[in-house]
């Protein structure tokens, strides 16, 4: 199972807002007083529909809001723990399917070991010994209000716009958990997914998967992913399988750029990650074991889903060389990712190793 420091997902409540397109926003402020049973709101062909999710074991009822695109994508988040449940995206074909691991009811989140789907924080990822030099609150000082805002948009792109303010200092990084299967269920494993990262480096770690404070080049290295790469020639050569580290993206931080590019051949669908945080976590599923059933039945298993986690860097609290987490009381912290989905019928050429002269970006 992958541990987190502190506890792993915000049970947060939703304050329903329509912000450009159909926007969500979820905030630890306060609990909104709304009317769960089923209704809509359709605003120029995008649709925001609120569902009863189930109840929680104190006998709380959750609602599930689903934000729905002109084309048809739709996005379910839930209130309890803003968790993303569900995102429908069509194929090379036109047909829709689910494309993140989620569960049928609020019961089944709880608990939510494997953090499926969950909005991270405080601090996402890991402080190694759940130490660092300041306390407070949960080890970490002050109040923290943190606001997620959700955005469906007509280009099938899912936008979440992160933004937190403290009265002390603590150490802030927010991030979410979405569980990526590309072909919606259709295959047992990752293996015949496409995989590109934009950057040139990453984080090493020790054999507790700690980082050391070392930001190493991924040249000539098994983490060398600035090649368009498929994992079935891949994977099986990290030792145990294990691929769970820590990417330093390319880009300043006021850009929000392109980090990572997955491509499933056979459904045709490419997912394109851009995010203006400093790192991006790649984990392959290593841990689930099988003893999760999910949507329709399918059972969880080694290396069934992708995880993509924009970030700052792991135990970064405690390393002086990496971008600072802390949050001054006055300042705002602000992150950005987007999610884009689209569909290719052809097979993509492996990327040559050569950047774009003018963006610095790597071409795809």
């Amino acid at each position: 199972m992958r541990r987190y420091s502190f506890p792993a997902f915000l049970s947060l409540f939703l304050l329903l807002g329509i912000l450009g397109f159909c926007s969500l926003t979820s905030c630890t402020s306060g609990e909104a007083e709304e009317d769960t049973s089923e209704s809509t709101s359709s605003f120029a062909e995008r649709e925001l529909n609120m569902t009863v999710f189930g109840t929680t074991p104190d006998g709380q009822e959750a609602t599930l809001y689903t934000l729905t695109n002109k084309n048809g994508m739709a996005v379910s988040i839930s209130n309890y723990g803003g968790i993303i449940t569900s995102i429908v995206t069509p194929d090379k074909n036109g047909e829709m399917g689910d494309v993140v691991l989620g569960f049928d009811s609020v019961k089944d989140y709880i608990p939510n070991l494997s953090y499926i789907g969950a909005a991270i924080g405080r601090y996402a990822n890991r402080i190694a010994g759940a130490r660092f030099i300041l306390a407070g609150e949960e080890g970490y000082p002050g109040t923290l209000t943190t606001t997620i805002t959700y955005t469906v948009a007509a280009d099938n792109s899912l936008r979440l716009d992160y933004s937190a303010t403290t009265d002390e200092e603590p150490p802030v990084n927010l991030t979410n958990y979405s569980c990526f299967n590309l072909p919606a269920g259709k295959a047992k494993d990752i293996y015949k997914h496409v995989v590109q990262i934009n950057a040139g480096s990453y984080t090493p770690v020790n054999e507790r998967q700690i980082p050391t404070g070392e930001v190493a080049s991924v040249k000539g290295t098994l983490l060398d992913l600035t090649a368009l790469t498929p994992l079935d020639r891949y994977i099986h050569h990290i030792p145990g399988g294990v691929l769970d580290h820590n990417y330093v993206r390319r880009g300043g931080k006021e850009d929000t750029a392109l980090a990572a590019v997955i491509y499933e051949p056979e459904s045709g669908r490419v997912l394109e990650v851009y995010t203006t945080q400093p790192g991006i976590q790649l984990y392959t599923g290593n841990f689930l074991d099988g003893s999760l059933t999910g949507r329709n039945g399918q059972r969880y298993t080694r290396h069934y889903a992708l995880y993509l986690e924009t970030q700052h860097f792991p135990v970064a609290p405690n390393q002086q060389g990496f971008p600072n987490p802390i949050l001054q009381p006055g300042e705002t912290y602000t992150e950005t990712t987007i999610y884009k989905f689209s569909v290719r019928n052809d097979t993509p050429e492996p990327y040559n190793g050569v950047e774009d002269e003018q963006t610095g970006q790597v071409p795809i």
